[in-house]
């Protein structure tokens, strides 16, 4: 018997494995913050418009990971552009 998958059964099933990595690592690090973020939380954290991350990303200034298209980003490369552009006081 075959059995077609669809792009979006696809993508439902990267983001549960996503998801289900996620909790499994929260797990691991005592309940510390979640690395994997989506571009809406990215954009909140370093205050941007959409426009701006898609540029950031086409010059190379931010690494991603783009699954069933869908883009998460490393929390500890977010941190690490967050730290970078702090001024001392």
């Amino acid at each position: 018997m075959v059995q077609i998958v669809t792009i979006e059964d696809f993508q439902d099933f990267t983001k549960r494995v996503f998801e289900k990595l996620d909790r499994i690592e929260h797990k691991q690090q005592g309940g510390s913050d979640e690395r994997w973020l989506k571009s809406g939380d990215v954009k909140t954290m370093l205050n941007i418009s959409h426009g701006k991350l898609q540029t950031m990303r086409n010059n190379k200034e931010i690494s991603y990971t783009k699954v069933g298209g869908v883009i998460f980003y490393d929390r500890n490369e977010i941190n690490r552009i967050l730290t970078k552009g702090m001024q001392s006081k």
